[in-house]
């Protein structure tokens, strides 16, 4: 394993408890512990908000202003899910992340590498996604015709076509009318 991969497995719970520990002695374990719980709402609520903010961010017609706002959903939910996961040390990391600047930073930090990899060139939306030929699509289809049979070829459960009504039915399948 190599240090990074060690310092953040080993670290993070080390520092989380640490904190724990010192705002324990401080205010106490009851209030301490539930200033956890109450951190799994707020970040609950954080991504709920991010998330129904979501489909205006997909609205936006021009690209660096859709890229930015996606970027900004994405780095609100990133600061909820940071909240949703208990310890103070994650707490304070949301916390952070809430402030625009700071997440406008973050997720340009995140992203700055998509442009090396090969797969992004090949998605739809990005600039070198190959060649865009401007046209009208004319359908040979006739829109009148469908591959779904009419409800109206179909006979009745009697198997008569005329009225269903005429015919006896069975005792305690009645319908309201």
């Amino acid at each position: 394993m190599r240090f990074t991969t060690r310092l953040i497995v080993f670290g993070y719970p080390l520092i989380e408890f640490l904190l724990l520990w010192l705002l324990a002695s401080v205010i106490g374990w009851g209030w301490a512990l539930i200033g956890i719980v109450l951190g799994v709402p707020v970040g609950i609520a954080i991504m709920r908000n991010a998330s129904a903010g979501a489909p205006f961010a997909l609205e936006e017609t021009e690209p660096e202003h859709a890229l930015e706002r996606v970027g900004s959903t994405a780095g609100l939910f990133l600061a909820g899910l940071c909240f949703l996961v208990p310890g103070y040390g994650s707490d304070l990391v949301g916390l952070v992340l809430l402030l625009p600047p700071i997440r406008r930073w973050v997720i340009r930090r995140m992203t700055r590498g998509f442009d090396s990899f090969a797969w992004v060139d090949r998605m739809p939306g990005f600039p070198s996604s190959g060649t865009v030929i401007q046209g009208t699509v004319i359908g040979t289809e006739d829109p009148d015709v469908s591959d779904f049979p009419r409800i109206s070829d179909f006979p009745d459960s009697t198997g008569n076509p005329g009225d269903a009504e005429d015919e006896p039915q069975p005792p305690g399948a009645t319908f309201p009318s």
